[in-house]
């Protein structure tokens, strides 16, 4: 999709529209991103929520970037003793405090231009008055509704008449529509104070043991600062800081540095090779930095060195897989998507609930469905990722941005975990390396590599392709054509004419359009 003067491209079209509209009204890209971000939380209510996270990018005219990293804190009385051996994946036990919306409320005091109850508008409808579920929001209730059907909160709003609601089926949930006009009306502190910060503490003394506090949700706060960036070829490359690990896609691209990939041949078996081994090697890094940096200190100048990462590349044989077990990967689910605006103004974000439906809980009768994110901290003392009282876990949660001699030039990102930031990968060496087309590096055939040592691939890639790899020592499993897990990428690119690119990618139900 192309447009003149300005671009929104999300994971469902009534957040594309709400963006759209927000846009034609004169908002900015902020603006647009925060409309579009409060719809994604009612329409697609498997992949994120007010009571999950959010990590965005902002890139302002003048080409500066801020990154916020608002992935919610374990409450004050979390503690790797309390859980037996491990967190729970259903039920109040295994949330943290809710962090998207102080990532709403930061960025609406940077950068908005218009009021949050004009913002918050359509979501407020759709969320009153339902909306027909998609055929893709059907399958997941469907899927998930045994474990929605623990929690009569969730039940009530989730499985109406004792079932989930079929495609095309209207789903409301008022509960929510009021938190989200609270929200609108009265900021950061209506959500984590006054009545719904007090339901959310009361539901979590009832249901948790008093996991998080009224103080932990009053302590919580969006991080603001500078994003990761590191060259790749003739571009700058810039990524959510921790705790995010987008700095594995840095080291990525770094170790991908010392290999001609254009010269190989795109989606060929030594590149694709190549690209896996550079994967592992950044993921078996992670560890050294897999944690809150405000319990954990790390040289990011050496992490990121062309120095270090040639070393590094060194350990990568042409001809061979690597056996090198990964990190590893949990089945989550999240959205992304990407705006631009008439200013030249762009924001890439991304939140989640983690995996689908959260904890499958949703508190008191606030409406609101919290986050199992308690799952992405280790219980291992000494553990840089150990759980603690007020720490954040590490997050997959990630975006980018491309600059081009030192202009802006794109926004993106993707979910689907661990498969974030190797799917970034790909999309970047198809733009760089090989000079597709947006829409042509979106819609490539793509692979994913599994802490299980196999590679999920696209049955699209030539055969001979797949055998190759296959002959290297790589297992592979051919799961179809086109992977949803694979990722959903969403994009809007700076023309050179001043306006705007955008493509949604087709492994989900998104859509891009522009004006």
């Amino acid at each position: 999709m192309y447009g003149s003067q300005a671009m929104a491209a999300t994971g469902h079209p009534a957040a594309t529209a709400a963006a759209v509209e927000v846009l034609a009204d004169g908002g900015n890209a902020v603006d647009a991103a925060l409309a579009a971000s409060a719809v994604l939380c009612v329409v697609l209510p498997h992949m994120t929520g007010i009571g999950g996270d959010g990590f965005v990018q902002v890139v302002e005219p003048d080409g500066r970037v801020l990154a916020y990293n608002s992935g919610g804190t374990a409450g004050s009385e979390a503690r790797p003793d309390r859980y037996g051996g491990a967190v729970p994946r259903d039920g109040l036990g295994s949330a943290c405090v809710p962090g998207l919306p102080d990532a709403w409320a930061a960025l609406h005091e940077a950068h908005g231009s218009m009021p949050l109850d004009r913002l918050f508008a359509r979501a407020v409808d759709l969320a009153r008055d339902g909306f027909p579920v998609s055929a893709g929001v059907a399958g997941a209730l469907a899927e998930h509704a045994a474990r929605l059907a623990k929690s009569a909160s969730a039940a009530a709003i989730f499985l109406p008449n004792s079932r989930p609601p079929q495609a095309a089926e209207r789903l409301r949930q008022p509960q929510l529509a009021q938190t989200l006009e609270a929200f609108a009306t009265g900021g950061r502190a209506a959500f984590y104070g006054g009545p719904i910060g007090a339901e959310l503490a009361l539901a979590f003394a009832e249901q948790a043991a008093g996991l998080i506090s009224a103080a932990d949700l009053l302590a919580h706060e969006c991080v603001v600062g500078e994003p990761l960036r590191a060259p790749y070829r003739d571009v700058v490359v810039t990524e959510q800081p921790p705790i995010s690990q987008g700095h594995v896609l840095l080291q990525e691209l770094l170790l991908l540095e010392s290999f001609d990939l254009a010269s190989q041949g795109h989606l060929s078996s030594d590149s694709i090779h190549i690209m896996i081994e550079a994967k592992k090697l950044a993921f078996a890094d992670r560890s050294a930095a897999a944690g809150d940096p405000r319990f954990l200190s790390v040289d990011w100048a050496d992490l990121l060195s062309a120095e270090r990462a040639r070393d590094r590349a060194r350990a990568i044989d042409p001809e061979r897989a690597n056996l090198q077990p990964a990190a590893d990967s949990r089945p989550t689910d999240t959205t992304q998507f990407a705006v631009g605006d008439r200013d030249g103004r762009a924001v890439s974000f991304i939140q989640s609930v983690y995996h689908p439906f959260g904890c499958a809980a949703v508190a008191g009768k606030t409406g609101v469905l919290l986050n199992n994110r308690m799952l992405g901290f280790s219980l291992t003392p000494g553990h840089p990722n150990v759980m603690a009282p007020g720490k954040r876990t590490v997050h997959t949660l990630n975006t980018f941005t491309l600059f081009r001699n030192g202009e802006f030039w794109l926004a993106a990102g993707t979910p689907g975990a661990d498969f974030q930031v190797q799917t970034n990968m790909q999309i970047i060496t198809g733009l760089v390396d090989y000079g597709l087309s947006l829409q042509a590096a979106i819609d490539a055939a793509r692979w994913g590599h599994t802490a299980s040592r196999e590679v999920v691939v696209e049955e699209r890639i030539l055969a001979s392709t797949l055998e190759n790899l296959e002959r290297r020592g790589h297992v592979l499993q051919r799961q179809g054509d086109w992977i949803p897990g694979l990722g959903s990428v969403q994009a809007v690119a700076r023309l050179p004419s001043g306006g705007w690119e955008g493509v949604s990618d087709l492994r989900r139900e998104g859509a891009a359009i522009g004006f």
